[in-house]
């Protein structure tokens, strides 16, 4: 028998109205993803699926830009029926000492990049630069919406080899389109970045 999971995936509501799913043969896990995103306006949300180990990439995700502005996410895989029934609570970040590196920062809503010379201070698993710009498009709603933006700032080095964002989403109404995530070691000292490593982007 296959396994079975939770889902939920709508872009526009919350997990309220789950429903159990059977999973395909090469979907292996539960997946459970919620997100805190107070960079843009204070959304949280979670998704709930079926997925595949490539997919499955549990851990604690952030990253740190100008003015504060952040991003949390925590991802969550498991193989019984319906072990992810229950909604995940993004952990509060308590480790905000200073960890030595430093990175550019910015950050520009519609824009697909931004160039700045200021440094933010890293803190806490921060530890790598991110330079990230993408475009969000929202067509499950009454008025689609679309949103681009770019960043410089702080992030884990998990966020830098997994964008930790659920293939789903682009199957249930939000189509999101990732233009850069590149990562670079912190410098304490100097703004030029070094040992840069770039993803490859689908498509």
């Amino acid at each position: 028998a296959s396994l079975k999971c939770i889902s939920c995936q709508d872009p526009l509501k919350q997990c309220d109205n789950s429903e159990s799913v059977d999973c395909k043969a090469d979907e292996e896990f539960c997946l459970s993803f919620t997100a805190h995103i107070p960079i843009m306006g204070r959304i949280n949300k979670s998704f709930k699926s079926c997925a595949s180990s490539n997919v499955c990439q549990p851990g604690n995700y952030s990253l740190t830009t100008k003015d504060s502005k952040h991003f949390q996410s925590i991802v969550t895989c498991c193989n019984t029926d319906h072990c992810n029934n229950d909604t995940l609570q993004v952990p509060p970040s308590t480790n905000k000492a200073r960890n030595g590196n430093r990175c550019p920062v910015c950050f520009s809503m519609g824009s697909d990049s931004c160039q700045t010379e200021e440094l933010i201070d890293c803190i806490g698993e921060e530890t790598q630069c991110i330079s990230f710009s993408a475009s969000v498009k929202l067509s499950a709603s009454l008025l689609p919406l679309s949103l681009r933006g770019a960043l410089q700032g702080c992030a884990t080095p998990n966020l830098c080899a997994s964008p930790a964002l659920p293939p789903e989403l682009s199957k249930n109404g939000i189509e999101v389109n990732i233009t850069l995530l590149q990562c670079s070691s912190g410098t304490s000292a100097a703004t030029t970045l070094t040992d840069s490593t770039t993803l490859p982007l689908p498509g």
